[in-house]
C-alpha cells in the first residue's frame, strides 16, 4: 500500500486552562484520624503544592459546618466515619472513605473509592475519583497545545462531522494505541 496523505481535521473547542474543577479535598475525620492526618500533614501538604486545589481537615461530627462554604460540585470529601459518609453521600457529595492505621476494620458501604496509605497518594489520584465521581473525562496529558483526554457524549457530533470525511474512515487509528481519547488543539 501507497502513502496516502490525510486532511488534518480537528475538534475545536476551548479548554479552560485550569482543566480540573477539584477546588478542595476535605478530610472529614475523628479524633483518631485527625491525629493520623496530622502526622501526614507535611506529605499532605507536599501533594497540594503547586495545585489549584486546597486540603481542609475538619471534624467529621462537625461535617455540615466545616463544608457550608464549599460548593458540592467542586469538592471531594473523604473520612475515615461511615455514617458521616452515607450522610455525605445522601445529601450528594463526592466521597470516599478513608482507611488509617486506627480504622483498618472499618467497612465503607457503598463507597466507589476508599483510600489508604494517605502518604503514598498523588494529587492525581484525588483528581482522578473526584473525575470518576462527578463523571467527568480524566485527562491523559496536555502539552502548550494539545490535550489528550477522554472521548465524552458531548464529543459525538463532532466525530460524526470528523467521520464523514473519507479519508478518516479509512485509517485504523486502534492499531496507533490512540483507544478511546480525543486529541484537542489548546487554545
Amino acid at each position: 500500500m501507497g502513502f496516502h496523505r490525510m486532511k488534518p481535521t480537528y475538534l475545536f473547542y476551548r479548554i479552560p486552562k485550569d482543566f480540573s474543577m477539584l477546588k478542595y479535598v476535605v478530610f472529614a475525620v475523628t479524633e483518631m484520624g485527625r491525629q493520623v492526618l496530622d502526622r501526614s500533614r507535611g506529605e499532605l501538604e507536599q501533594v497540594f503544592t503547586g495545585e489549584k486545589t486546597e486540603f481542609l481537615i475538619i471534624s467529621a461530627a462537625q461535617t455540615e459546618e466545616g463544608i457550608l462554604r464549599l460548593r458540592m460540585e467542586e469538592s471531594l470529601i473523604l473520612t475515615d466515619d461511615p455514617a458521616c459518609l452515607r450522610k455525605l453521600q445522601a445529601a450528594g457529595f463526592y466521597t470516599a472513605g478513608l482507611h488509617h492505621e486506627e480504622n483498618q476494620g472499618t467497612f465503607f458501604e457503598g463507597a466507589a473509592y476508599v483510600i489508604e496509605e494517605i502518604g503514598e497518594i498523588t494529587f492525581s489520584v484525588y483528581d482522578e475519583i473526584y473525575r470518576r465521581l462527578a463523571g467527568l473525562p480524566l485527562m491523559i496529558t496536555r502539552t502548550k497545545r494539545l490535550l489528550i483526554r477522554e472521548s465524552t457524549v458531548e464529543d459525538v457530533p463532532e466525530f460524526y462531522r470528523i467521520y464523514r470525511d473519507i479519508s478518516v474512515r479509512s485509517m485504523d487509528f486502534t492499531d496507533m494505541g490512540c483507544g478511546q481519547y480525543s486529541f484537542f488543539p489548546e487554545k
